[in-house]
């Protein structure tokens, strides 16, 4: 058969441009394949380095509201233990509440003069 094949110049001619023109679309394919492969890829890091930037300045924004509910806090504290201070150094035979007593209570409790928390 494969001697057919040469023999006949025609047969010959269009086997060989048949292989050639499969061969010209494969390699189209492949190297369609090859650059759609390197967009993708760079898209992808393109995105991520976004994504990334985001979570960092989420993050730094984050800190920054952490810092800042734990100096709150500690302010907080620091304003509870002197309420309480005052508040032991009112005279203790007294049953009933001073002026004072009532005042930091409502400052303790976050309570305006209406009852009505602040």
């Amino acid at each position: 058969m494969l001697g057919f094949i040469l023999g006949n110049r025609r047969l010959f001619a269009a086997l060989a441009l048949a292989v050639a023109v499969a061969g010209a679309l494969g390699w189209t394919y492949r190297q369609g394949y090859v650059r759609g492969v390197s967009v993708t890829v760079e898209h992808q890091r393109v995105e991520t380095e976004r994504r990334q930037s985001v979570i960092d300045r989420q993050s730094d924004e984050l800190r920054l509201q952490v810092q800042q509910i734990l100096e709150l806090r500690a302010t907080r504290k620091t304003l509870v233990e002197r309420l309480e201070n005052e508040a032991r150094s009112d005279n203790p035979n007294s049953r009933i509440p001073g002026p004072g007593s009532v005042r930091r209570l409502s400052e303790r409790w976050g309570v305006n003069g209406s009852g009505a928390t602040d």
